[in-house]
């Protein structure tokens, strides 16, 4: 697979949710970017991805979720109800990006668009959620798949690696891993790779993922605006031989919403890894009357990251600014 380098980019760092204006020197291998204008595919067979393209597979808590990519978007919809969760999942390599010396960092970066009713003021229980796994070379398993039903086996069941979760109550935000899963049954929440128990039979719990940290760095709720634009940011660093720290932020155009960071040793926590091939993206809706929710992604950009020498110390504490503002949307 080609790959694309940026090299000597200035990127903010993040320290405790405090943006530092301090540049620091690095380069970047482009992974994968995907900006939904040829190549890729929606709910079908799944096909090796390109630095461009992949297979993208749609998975609902329950029946009535749809996923389309009409050109220039990937757009998600979860079906009217009180609760349920919905996540994308997909390879961005045909081989791993592997963290092999203190400092390399993989980062994810998610544009998206709040369509409609995806985290809103005063659903205590909505959720976002990033991952990014190493799936063993296993393709997810071709959507639409109903997480509640149908006892679906193989595809992602056996993926490991780890998710950030971010409520829209503050307080409750935390960093798991996820590990291979044992069968549920009679239904296919041995699929779902975000959410851990967060609603019912829709979740993977056989067995329940370790948890890396549990905390916010934000004093009020993260709330989104329907119609907004967003970026969804998460980045694994080895900072120590066989120690990863994961961090999640939320940022839109009035500045970083959420911020959170933790540390996994491989040694010790159950399912962590330092290779990666694959994602998921998703999110819970959680409300007191039943409406439907959508959101719509613009760009996936997948990179591994290795700052230059002088700069190893700041490794982990969150290199952003990677690609944003590189495609201005409406």
């Amino acid at each position: 697979m080609s790959i694309k380098r940026l090299t000597t980019f200035r990127s903010l760092v993040v320290l405790g949710g405090i943006a530092l204006a301090t540049p620091i020197m690095s380069h970047a291998d482009i992974v994968f970017d995907d900006v939904f204008t040829g190549g890729s595919t929606v709910d079908t067979a799944a096909t090796a991805p390109t630095a461009n393209s992949t297979s993208y597979e749609w998975f609902s808590g329950i029946a009535g979720g749809t996923a389309t990519a009409p050109g220039g978007s990937l757009g998600l919809s979860l079906p009217s109800t009180t609760s349920v969760v919905g996540e994308v999942q997909a390879m961005f390599s045909t081989s791993y990006v592997t963290l092999q010396s203190v400092g390399d960092t993989i980062s994810i970066q998610v544009v998206f668009n709040d369509t409609a009713n995806v985290m809103l003021t005063g659903n205590a229980s909505s959720s976002l959620a990033i991952g990014l796994f190493n799936s063993g070379g296993v393709a997810p398993n071709t959507g639409v798949v109903a997480l509640n039903a149908g006892n679906t086996t193989g595809g992602s069941q056996n993926w490991k690696g780890f998710a950030s979760i971010v409520l829209e109550s503050s307080g409750s935000n935390r960093i798991i891993t996820r590990g291979p899963q044992g069968a549920n049954g009679t239904t296919s929440q041995n699929q779902d790779l975000l959410f851990n128990g967060a609603s019912g039979s829709q979740t993977f719990n056989n067995p329940v993922g370790a948890q890396v940290v549990a905390k916010s760095d934000t004093a009020a709720p993260v709330a989104l605006t329907a119609g907004n634009l967003y970026t969804n940011y998460m980045q694994i660093t080895m900072t120590a031989p066989g120690v990863m720290s994961v961090s999640n932020q939320v940022s839109g155009a009035s500045g970083i919403l959420f911020n959170s960071i933790g540390s996994a040793n491989l040694g010790t926590l159950n399912f962590a890894t330092n290779s990666f091939d694959s994602f998921a993206i998703g999110w819970r809706e959680s409300v007191g009357a039943a409406t439907a929710s959508t959101m719509t992604i613009d760009e996936i950009t997948v990179a591994k990251i290795i700052p230059e020498p002088t700069t190893f110390a700041l490794a982990g504490l969150g290199i952003l600014g990677l690609v944003m503002g590189r495609r201005s949307r409406g």
